[in-house]
This record gives C-alpha cells, sequence and structure tokens, in this order.
C-alpha cells in the first residue's frame, strides 16, 4: 500500500496530510489524530484531483475535528512495573468502585467482583459471570477518561456486545464517548 506526505492549501490553510491508497479500498476515508495527524485512505484508481476536491470539501470539518481532539485531557500510559502496580492497585480499586457507585446509582445493574489487575493489553473488561476488571493504570488517567472506561465496562452489563445499544447506554452518563474511545485507542491499549 502506497503511503506520500502530502500537502494541500485551501484558502488561507495548509493541511499536510498521509495519503494511503491501495487496491482493496472501496472508498475515501478520512482520520484526524489527537496529535493534529491527518490520514486519508483511497482507493488506488482515484485521481489526485478528485482527491484534492474532497480534501477541500472536508477542510472545515477537519479543523474542527484537530481543534476538539486536540483540547481532550492526554492519556498517560505508563510503564509495565510490578511495584508500581502494587503501590497504586488499593488506590484504583477506591476510584473503581466511588465511580461505579456513582453510575450504578443511575443503571442499577448487577454486578459480582470489582478487580483490579496489572494488564498489559486492556484497560477494562466484563465477564460472562458479571465481574468487572479494571487496569490499575486507570488512576493515571484524566478523569473523564476513567469515567468512560468504568461505564463502558458497566454498561456491558446489560449489553455484553458493541451494539448501537449498547452506545446508547453509554451515551446515558458519557454523551462525548466516541471521542473519548478514539483518544484511548492511540494508547495502545484496548477496552472490552
Amino acid at each position: 500500500m502506497p503511503i506520500l506526505t502530502r500537502r494541500i492549501t485551501i484558502g488561507s490553510e495548509t493541511i499536510e496530510y498521509t495519503l494511503r491508497s491501495g487496491r482493496r479500498l472501496r472508498r475515501l476515508r478520512l482520520s484526524v489524530y489527537r496529535d493534529g495527524r491527518v490520514t486519508l485512505s483511497a482507493p488506488l484508481h482515484l485521481s489526485q484531483k478528485r482527491i484534492e476536491a474532497f480534501l477541500s470539501a472536508q477542510v472545515h470539518w477537519i479543523l474542527a475535528k484537530r481543534e476538539h481532539l486536540m483540547g481532550l485531557p492526554p492519556v498517560i500510559v505508563r510503564p509495565d512495573n510490578r511495584p508500581e502496580y502494587l503501590a497504586n492497585k488499593a488506590r484504583a480499586h477506591d476510584l473503581v468502585t466511588q465511580r461505579l457507585q456513582h453510575f450504578n446509582s443511575l443503571y442499577g445493574f448487577k454486578f459480582n467482583k470489582i478487580f483490579i489487575r496489572n494488564q498489559k493489553t486492556r484497560w477494562g473488561s466484563c465477564s460472562a459471570k458479571a465481574n468487572l476488571s479494571f487496569n490499575y493504570k486507570i488512576v493515571f488517567l484524566a478523569p473523564r477518561l476513567a469515567d468512560y472506561i468504568i461505564v463502558h465496562e458497566l454498561c456491558h452489563l446489560k449489553e455484553m456486545n458493541h451494539s448501537r445499544r449498547f452506545w446508547d447506554l453509554v451515551s446515558l452518563t458519557v454523551s462525548d464517548y466516541s471521542d473519548l474511545r478514539n483518544g484511548l485507542k492511540k494508547s495502545g491499549l484496548n477496552i472490552s
């Protein structure tokens, strides 16, 4: 898949973007990241003129999205460290328990146990037995990001999937969940 870095000037705005093109791509896809990067994926056969016309039509959206994402709280991922895990496990448990009580006063879901783990690849998970697990590093996140993770797992007690019904439940208390989810994706850890 060819990857090129290009610039386009629209009015007084110059936008640098990464163009990825490939035979398997069927449509244009535009992504804006927290660090301000812009990526456009396009079918291989699409002309540069058509790509630039698409970008020109999206310039206001790109600038607004970039400004919004760069204003979100930072995601801080700390290296795995057992002493740090042991030192912060109780603090993470207190935080999660307190926020679960707060949000569950609105949802009213039943759950069994809360686990705080030193997970390498996940922020949180919900088991079929209604146990909730969270990464101890949640204590290092901005409160809005921590709340999103907690609400995400809480809502899996009702919907064990990522259907529209699930996201509707999440949005009852975290209306900007989509932006927060995108911010967490850049951290390298998953949420399930």
